[in-house]
């Protein structure tokens, strides 16, 4: 049927029509608009001929058949067998590649078969493929079958295409198939599955740092040819997308150009606001040219003090497991024959290394540098095995077209949605806390005067038992079979039974650490008797008031301070922080426990720091030969 036949049917009758067909789905279905539902297949059956191709979205392309070979892999082009030809569809100039791919040898395990068959067997490898580029509305697409996809670059592929149409365009309780992999926790990637689909909530998402890189459902008024057929009109067409989309599409010239420009014009819609939850963290596959851009940024800022306010360097999740018996690191730095012990790693603790090294060096520079989880400092074991510095480093990007995080070696783009939902429901956290006259993180010279132990979190916590009469715990570990190597319960133990974690970090460093050691602590004592027989001996010894039943958690007080000596708000911290922060407190939330967050007073002795660092500084200057600039 042509477009000029679609433009002759009024907007009432299809309306009216759709009404009949969807019944209660209607409401739920995007708000595709005049234009498109002139092409909704509540009209006559075609003869058109439908079929199921892969389809992708190419970027940095513009439409020239020239420009559109540099979208396929060159050995495409290789072999006599193989065929890259311009083609004419429906009057738009586009480029098909076609034949067989890859080596026509012996498949590798042909000996193995011929050893279990009396007669010889002889047998090729030859896979069929094929890609076709048709530029439509201003986008370019490849349609591919077989194993077509294997001819197009990489980094010519819009790595959200399949998403940002499923998101338009399945109505939210028909999802039948989910991918996703959740930020910031034991790392797993979980495929869910349903026969009869069910809402994406249902899923169980994490609010939080959920990524979702692929789903299936089914769709109704897509505007695809092969709607037209009865049974499509009924059961609705099933779709799925991650990269690239699977769907029904007419393979003749007419409307095939018709389906993908009603696919173009879907992407211009707004998402459907059932699926939300679907599109607040997308991962950038390492192909996205964004991913390179994104690096040359972050090279940049490892090598100025403005720019080391937005990196970190957080344990990877492969970590997360040792992260209760460990309170101190090691530090291996290439070119050195030593390593350096200790309780933080920072921007800063390779900010030397980083500055004699061009921005074009750093990242593999960190790749070189390792680090490694140790019980403490005093006795150096080494907790785990050692890991590239790289794999610790994350940081916060802002582009014209988005906020990105760096996370375990992965760049992750967070929708403006999200950051505001992050945001409100951490203003809320911080407003619904409860406040302690916790004191402030005394300087060099007052530990001294009030003979602490150090000026460091065990001074602090010393200082904090006795101003409040709470139980110092720091550096006692708690043990039981679940954690052999024992695990932190806490700094310290209010007369409640309050269980408290006190973290220094500098500027907002992530604070999945923190969140860790609250987690591990809460867990354990509630599930594990000898955990928390242990636990209550351990407390008894410095607060012999201390009641001798089995403990239960009820609250957890994160008190954090920040080396930069300003105000510990959602404001100031950083975005992995953010989202670490709000999913321990999520988690304790489920089994009970209610959370606390503070802040620190760190202001006097933010101060001090800085007049040490430049008084050594200079020093290192003084020291260094002459000519020869500093380390």
């Amino acid at each position: 049927m042509s477009s000029s036949q679609h433009s002759n049917v009024s907007p009432v009758n299809i309306a009216n029509r759709v009404k009949r067909y969807s019944g209660s789905r209607r409401a739920s279905l995007p708000a595709i608009g005049t234009a498109m539902y002139e092409q909704l297949s509540f009209l006559p059956a075609t003869s058109a001929e439908i079929s199921s191709p892969t389809l992708y979205l190419l970027q940095d392309l513009d439409c020239s058949p020239k420009n559109l070979r540099k979208a396929l892999r060159r050995s495409s082009e290789q072999g006599e067998e193989f065929k890259v030809q311009n083609i004419s569809v429906e009057g738009i100039t586009g480029v098909a590649a076609y034949g067989y791919i890859g080596a026509t040898g012996k498949p590798p395990w042909l000996g193995a078969l011929n050893r279990l068959i009396d007669d010889p067997v002889e047998l090729t490898n030859r896979r069929a493929g094929a890609a076709v580029l048709l530029p439509v509305t201003g986008r370019v697409f490849a349609v591919c079958f077989g194993f077509g996809h294997l001819l197009l670059e990489a980094e010519s592929l819009v790595s959200s295409f399949g998403m940002d149409y499923m998101r338009r365009i399945v109505e939210p309780g028909s999802l039948k198939e989910l991918t996703h992999t959740r930020m910031d926790a034991r790392v797993y990637t979980d495929r869910s599955s349903t026969a009869r689909g069910q809402h994406a909530r249902d899923f169980e998402l994490d609010e939080y740092g959920e990524i979702c890189s692929r789903m299936a459902g089914t769709a109704w008024a897509t505007g695809l040819t092969a709607e037209r057929d009865p049974r499509s009109r009924k059961s609705g067409l099933r779709v799925s997308g991650g990269t690239s989309l699977k769907v029904a599409l007419a393979v003749d010239a007419t409307h095939l150009v018709a389906d993908l420009r009603t696919i173009a014009a879907t992407l211009e819609q707004e998402p459907n606001p059932g699926l939300d939850l679907l599109s607040r963290i997308d991962a950038l596959p390492t192909t996205d040219p964004l991913v390179r851009t994104l690096d040359e940024r972050l090279a940049e800022a490892l090598g100025s003090p403005d720019g080391l306010q937005r990196t970190t360097f957080a344990p990877p999740e492969a970590l997360q497991d040792h992260l209760p018996e460990s309170s101190a690191l090691r530090v291996h730095l290439p070119g050195r024959p030593k390593y350096a012990l200790t309780d933080e790693v920072t921007s800063e603790t390779f900010r030397d290394l980083l500055h004699r090294h061009p921005a074009t060096d750093r990242l593999a520079v960190l790749r070189k540098a390792t680090i490694q989880l140790v019980s403490d400092i005093e006795s150096d074991e080494p907790v785990g095995g050692r890991t590239s510095a790289l794999r610790w480093l994350a940081a916060e990007v802002t582009l014209n077209d988005g906020h990105y995080v760096r996370h375990e070696n992965k760049w992750r783009r967070i929708g403006a949605d999200h950051l505001k939902f992050i945001d409100t429901e951490l203003h809320a956290l911080f407003e619904a806390s409860r406040r302690y006259e916790i004191p402030s993180w005394p300087t060099r010279a007052e530990a001294a005067e009030l003979k602490l132990e150090d000026a460091n979190e065990g001074g602090y916590n010393e200082l904090v038992g006795r101003r409040l009469g709470w139980a110092v715990l720091d550096k006692a570990m708690i043990r039981c079979a679940l954690h052999p190597g024992g695990f932190e319960g806490a700094d310290l133990v209010t007369p409640d039974g309050t269980l408290v974690h006190v973290k220094r970090a500098k500027g907002s460093d992530a604070l999945s650490h923190l969140g860790v050691q609250g987690w591990v602590s809460a867990d354990a004592l509630r599930t594990e008797t000898d955990a928390n027989s242990d636990f209550v001996a351990t407390v008894t010894k410095k607060s012999p008031g201390f009641p001798q039943d089995f403990f239960v958690p009820r609250r957890v007080l994160f008190a954090i301070a920040l080396k930069t000596g300003t105000d510990l708000t959602p404001d100031s911290m950083f975005t992995m922080s953010k989202i670490s922060l709000l999913k321990t407190a999520r988690a304790l939330r489920r089994i009970g426990i209610e959370v606390d967050v503070q802040g620190i007073d760190y202001r006097a002795r933010a101060v001090e720091d800085r007049l040490v660092e430049q008084q050594r500084k200079a020093a290192r200057q003084a020291q260094a030969p002459t000519g020869t600039a500093a380390p």
